[in-house]
């Protein structure tokens, strides 16, 4: 049998370690996949056959659950199993928790329950975390209608989630402009990291201020911009992920509104 020379070994080992780590890095150099998953009928969570799935686009690194107003989703402790961490829950139907059941979701998930959703539960063993914060409690909340959201910042159960009226605007919903005197400037606002873009689809030749609220009605960041032709942005590194709602307003038109996450 050929024995390899130890030169040739040493440097067929260095070869193999190499290979190894560049695949490794090959391999952890891929991004996750995130999903939006629509239940399409009432069942459980953890059914597959409950939900329409599809990869989620807009950069946003957790997986989404709607709810449509039709439809009772029932959650056990299986959820738990299913390799979720910071996840979106839209609920517009009904969030019911089996028995016994305590779901956890991490730091940065968020939980809105529309104007026509809410949360069932009865017991002191149906419980609902975000992070290490409880943030339901089945025999304290019992039935939770919206419209509300809860974050890590929304308080403890039973006052987990805070209650806020803005929820009637639909994700991604703009109100367009009634009045397009200097042409269609309805705009286009979308948030990337912590920077809102705001694009015109005509230039803008006047002054127009933006508006960023926070779910508790407060404004926590506004600028006006002059002449700023087809495009502006406004930096919010400083405030926390969460939901706002950008208002736009002008001389020339009515105001726009989009309710946008900011991670």
């Amino acid at each position: 049998m050929y024995k390899y020379p130890m030169k040739a070994k040493t440097q067929l080992m260095k070869n193999i370690y190499t290979l190894s780590i560049l695949l490794v890095l090959s391999l952890s150099s891929f991004a996750k996949t995130y999903y939006i998953y629509t239940a399409k009928k009432s069942g459980n969570w953890d059914n597959a056959a409950t939900w329409n799935m599809v990869v989620r686009n807009d950069n946003v690194k957790k997986d989404k659950f709607i709810i449509p107003a039709a439809f009772e989703v029932t959650a056990d402790e299986d959820v738990n199993s299913m390799g979720f961490d910071d996840v979106e829950i839209q609920i517009s139907g009904v969030l019911e928790l089996g028995s016994s059941t305590t779901l956890h979701f991490g730091n940065n998930s968020i939980i809105e329950v529309l104007a026509t959703g809410s949360v069932k539960g009865n017991g002191a063993s149906q419980q609902i975390y975000i992070g290490s914060v409880s943030k339901y409690t089945g025999n304290k909340n019992k039935t939770l209608k919206g419209p509300l959201y809860a974050d890590m910042s929304t308080g403890i159960a039973p006052n987990g989630f805070s209650a806020y009226s803005l929820l009637s605007l639909n994700a991604n919903t703009v109100v367009v402009p009634a009045r397009q005197n200097e042409g269609d400037k309805s705009p286009l606002i979308y948030a990337s990291n912590k920077n809102i873009s705001i694009s015109f689809k005509a230039e803008v030749r006047s002054s127009i201020s933006v508006s960023v609220v926070n779910m508790n009605g407060s404004v926590v960041a506004s600028e006006t911009f002059s002449n700023p032709s087809l495009k502006l942005n406004l930096n919010t590194n400083n405030l926390k992920s969460g939901i706002y709602v950008v208002y736009v307003t002008g001389n020339n038109y009515t105001t726009s509104v989009k309710k946008i996450f900011l991670n």
